[in-house]
């Protein structure tokens, strides 16, 4: 009886550090990314882009969209046992995007503040590493934010090609193709400046993320040299 409330309350602890990651990264990406229509990449990347260029479509309907699909996919190729997480996962990210943003707009505009002023760089970085760090507990407590997580998945099982190498060729294409979105909006000069942010982005986010998961995964290493090995052992 013991050991089954004992495994109840790592389960749900577990999920506690993920709610507590996909907060932190839900923020990063709503009060830094949105509001300075920076992309990163992922599904969020992708939804962003959406909504830069329709100004309608909110990030999360077609974050929960996408992801809805992709699901599916998982769920047949994947199974249950891989999705499970993910879906709450999916699930509380759309949920705290659509909230935080009802909290922090403009109630007339719609806006979303700019809590940096005019200072995008600094938006970058501060966006960057809540994502970083908010991706970094997910992962560390096998959660994840779905998207490119679950395209990487599906490729690692079929191709010889890493999960990290595939989440990071699905980010980069999602970065490049806003060019077109911000050349349309803004102008060339313009886009390729918004092109630099997103890998800025991307990077910071990456070197944020390996930093956080290597800290939680240190371990210390004991020799101990003696006749009696075997009874040691």
């Amino acid at each position: 009886m013991r050991r089954k409330a004992q495994i109840i309350w790592e389960e749900i602890s577990v999920y506690v550090y993920i709610t507590i990651g996909l907060i932190i990264y839900g923020t990063g990406v709503t009060l830094f990314m949105i509001p300075y229509q920076i992309t990163s990449g992922g599904v969020t990347g992708i939804s962003s882009l959406i909504f830069y260029a329709t100004g309608t479509i909110e990030v999360q309907v077609s974050y929960l969209t996408i992801n809805a699909f992709l699901l599916i996919a998982a769920v047949k190729i994947l199974g249950w046992k891989f999705c499970v997480k993910t879906i709450y996962g999916v699930l509380f990210l759309t949920f705290y995007m659509w909230a935080i943003q009802r909290v922090v707009e403009d109630p007339v505009t719609g806006d979303l503040p700019r809590l940096v002023k005019d200072q995008t760089f600094m938006a970058v970085v501060l966006g960057a590493v809540l994502e970083g760090i908010g991706l970094s507990i997910c992962f560390s407590h096998n959660g994840s934010t779905g998207g490119t997580d679950i395209i990487a998945a599906i490729v690692n099982k079929y191709k010889d090609i890493s999960f990290g190498q595939g989440i990071m060729l699905c980010d980069c294409i999602i970065i490049s193709s806003s060019y077109f979105v911000y050349e349309h909006k803004y102008g060339p000069d313009e886009a390729w400046q918004m092109i630099v942010f997103g890998f800025t982005t991307f990077i910071i986010a990456g070197v944020t993320l390996d930093y956080a998961l290597n800290r939680t995964r240190q371990a210390v290493e004991f020799k101990i040299f003696s006749r009696n090995y075997a009874r040691i052992s």
